[in-house]
């Protein structure tokens, strides 16, 4: 709230102001729109010469406030035709903490009015101004001469500011007003305790008489210099009174006549400003701890007190939070924040005192445990870290129970920088998320070949797609009723000039890393239809003959999927019951109610679902009947345990899969047939379908066009009879 006496300095404000923006007559200003600021006790203007101002806390803002109720971007300013518009929060449409109110009355967006007042806080507001009046100039000398006259009024506010009475109740600072003799002739105190004895007795006093000879010396140097210049002197200079000592900014405002202003300000103040802007450049907003840059000054002491002196020994601890994103999406980002607020106070008080935990953002923070003398003695804190971490945590109302991947690297004589044992800690956090998340691992020189590995197959697979280096081979599957083939399943290879045929395994979990699988997923897409179209136009195809073609989460959790496969089916005039698509049982319990309505529009188009490695993942038996689908795979694994005699697990599952699936209306396919045993098995279960290398190795598009016409010479009927012989 605005009190009276700012109320009349403002009034005084708006005076000058006004006598500023019209007193010339046929002159255009550089401005005539203005916001006056009040920020911890002082009023600064601001001349709205661009078309936009960001508004906040940070330095970086074009109008800056220091009050902690301020936002670190708190509103934008902007230009619309000729008027000025402000907007509540950052370019990024992040809201502000407090909001704004204009006149008293809470907005999102306003357009600003003469007389406007923008309460940002309860310290913190703004007023906004403008003349109607903006005469225009006949020569760029008249625009010049305009402009010269302006920067001659801004020089004059604080003048004209001095004068009043009013203005100089609401400042903190010690102002005196001096004479052509160095006579003091006005004095508005300052609550200050160093200027404390400055008061009303000092009136009709000489400069010399007031303070000490140092000080008097530099204020009557930079009186003179005020006055031959009639520009603005500023020097620093130490004050004490009353066994307080301070130092101290003071500014020379020269007046008319030989008349001066001296302002004393209190560095104090503004050092613990700079000093409360320091501490923020080098923590974290939310939890309060350190943040990067603070943390790599620190490991940086270390790596050089190691260098020092072999025997310091020290480890970097690179921590990730599991599964934060499905707490952030499903409980939301104020739930999120507290969250993260709990983890960070409980890694914090697994530490010993000089210790160093940050937060990097988001769910990731680094950890340096300091004076240690072997790797074991990092394991141990970091075993400590986890079993804290894992403690059930209620937010929300919601019962949580947090867990992290961690990495761990040890001080050696290799690492010369931070950012190599941040690297190093990031890739052995990694290895510890791919190995199962909730778990540590300590980085060793073989994490760090495989990473270079993966960076040189990355360069590798990205060239691949531009070089068309990938081919779709075709497994037959088969019925095992009829025996009759029945579709493939389409599977991707990587002819490498280098290095020959790049197994899949080696391959596809880098491209779902990279982004790239979605780019190779639409491509085995496109070629796949495009091949399915070929074999239709020979005489020999069977028209219910089908091809399989697997999706990776990435690719189903597109919007564009069935948008993208319509397009496809239109281009090369298929059957949509003609293609199958793979997905697998963990994709689609990820977000089971999102793969129910994927898989609705999928039918829609006519296209066959099937779930793919069936009882590798989730085993969601009881959620099979909510999915519209056509067919589960048996994994092969559940095939291969059929050899084993000892156990009977193998065929307890499989004929289980089939009897589920048949319950359902679904068709069942066992992949990884290897022998006669397992197809005899998996026939008397009834099971629909099967692939594996008993039939055939998956086949090129050659060999896959031949055993469709009939070329290929191939009866796996006839080597099971012998097989089963034997």
């Amino acid at each position: 709230m605005i009190s009276k006496k700012e109320k009349l300095a403002i009034d005084a404000i708006a005076t000058i102001l006004d006598r500023s923006l019209s007193a010339a007559p046929k002159r255009k200003l550089s401005s005539s729109q203005v916001l006056v600021i009040k920020d911890i006790g002082d009023l600064k203007i601001f001349f709205l010469n661009k078309s936009s101002y960001t508004i906040g806390r940070n330095p970086d803002n074009d109008i800056q406030f220091f009050s902690k109720g301020v936002s670190r971007h708190h509103a934008i300013l902007y230009r619309q035709q000729s008027s000025f518009w402000i907007v509540d929060g950052s370019k990024t449409g992040v809201p502000s903490t407090n909001g704004l109110t204009i006149n008293y009355q809470a907005c999102r967006t306003e357009r600003l009015k003469n007389g406007d007042i923008v309460n940002f806080c309860s310290d913190a507001y703004a007023i906004f101004f403008e003349s109607d009046s903006s005469p225009e100039l006949s020569s760029d000398g008249e625009f010049r001469r305009a402009e010269s006259f302006l920067a001659s009024q801004v020089e004059n506010r604080e003048r004209d500011f001095l004068a009043s009475s009013n203005f100089l109740q609401i400042i903190p600072d010690l102002i005196l007003r001096i004479d052509q003799n160095s006579v003091i002739l006005n004095v508005k105190e300052s609550k200050e305790r160093v200027f404390s004895g400055y008061g009303q007795e000092i009136v009709g006093k000489s400069i010399s008489a007031c303070f000490p000879m140092t000080v008097a010396q530099k204020l009557l140097s930079s009186i003179g210099a005020a006055r031959s210049s009639n520009k603005k002197q500023v020097f620093d200079c130490e004050i004490a009174e009353n066994n307080s000592r301070s130092f101290c900014e003071i500014q020379i405002i020269p007046d008319q006549d030989g008349v001066c202003f001296a302002i004393f300000k209190n560095m104090h103040s503004r050092k613990s400003i700079e000093n409360k802007l320091l501490h923020d450049a080098l923590h974290d907003d939310l939890t309060g701890l350190p943040n990067r840059n603070f943390f790599i000054k620190r490991v940086e002491l270390s790596i050089q007190r190691r260098s020092n002196d072999k025997e310091f020994g020290f480890a970097v601890l690179f921590v990730d939070l599991d599964r934060f994103k499905v707490i952030n999406d499903s409980l939301g980002h104020l739930v999120g924040d507290e969250f993260i607020v709990h983890v960070a106070n409980r890694l914090k008080d697994c530490l010993r005192p000089g210790d160093v935990i940050a937060r990097f953002g988001g769910d990731e923070f680094a950890i340096l445990i300091n004076r240690i003398d072997h790797i074991d003695e990092a394991t141990l804190i970091t075993r400590r870290l986890q079993v804290a971490l894992t403690k059930p945590l209620t937010l929300g109302g919601h019962e949580l129970i947090p867990s992290a991947s961690i990495g761990v690297v040890y001080s050696s004589e290799r690492y010369a920088s931070v950012n190599d044992m941040l690297r190093d800690a990031d890739l052995a956090m990694y290895q510890a998320k791919s190995a199962g998340r909730s778990r540590f691992e300590v980085f060793d020189q073989e994490m760090h070949q495989k990473a270079m590995n993966f960076l040189v197959l990355d360069s590798e697979l990205r060239q691949a797609l531009r070089r068309q280096e990938f081919k779709l081979f075709y497994q037959p599957i088969v019925s095992l009723k009829n025996q009759k083939l029945v579709g493939f399943e389409a599977l991707i290879r990587w002819f490498n000039p280098n290095r020959g045929m790049v197994a899949p395994a080696d391959f596809i979990p880098l491209a779902e890393e990279t982004e790239l699988i979605v780019a190779l997923g639409e491509w085995a897409l496109e070629e796949g239809c495009r091949q399915l179209s070929t074999w239709h136009k020979l005489a020999e195809f069977d028209s219910k003959l089908t091809l399989n073609i697997n999706l990776s989460s990435k690719q189903f959790s597109s919007a564009s999927l069935t948008q993208y496969i319509a397009e496809l089916l239109d281009k090369y005039s298929l059957c949509s019951k003609s293609l199958k698509l793979e997905i697998t049982e963990s994709i689609i319990m990820e977000n089971s109610q999102f793969s129910i309505d994927i898989f609705h529009r999928l039918r829609e188009l006519g296209v066959q679902i099937c779930i793919d490695d069936f009882g590798t993942g989730y085993s969601s038996l009881s959620y099979l009947h909510r999915f519209p689908i056509d067919a589960l795979k048996i994994d092969r694994s559940f095939v291969l345990a059929m050899d084993e005699s000892s156990q009977n697990t193998g065929f307890a599952i499989a004929q289980s899969v089939v009897g589920l699936a048949h319950n359902l209306g679904v068709k069942v396919v066992a992949e990884g047939i290897e022998n006669a045993r397992h197809l005899v098995w998996l026939r008397s279960f009834q099971c629909d379908y099967g692939q594996g290398y008993f039939f055939a190795k998956p086949l090129n598009a050659e060999q896959a066009t031949a055993l469709i016409k009939g070329e290929l010479g191939w009866s796996y009927t006839q080597k099971a009879y012998c097989q089963l012989q034997k």
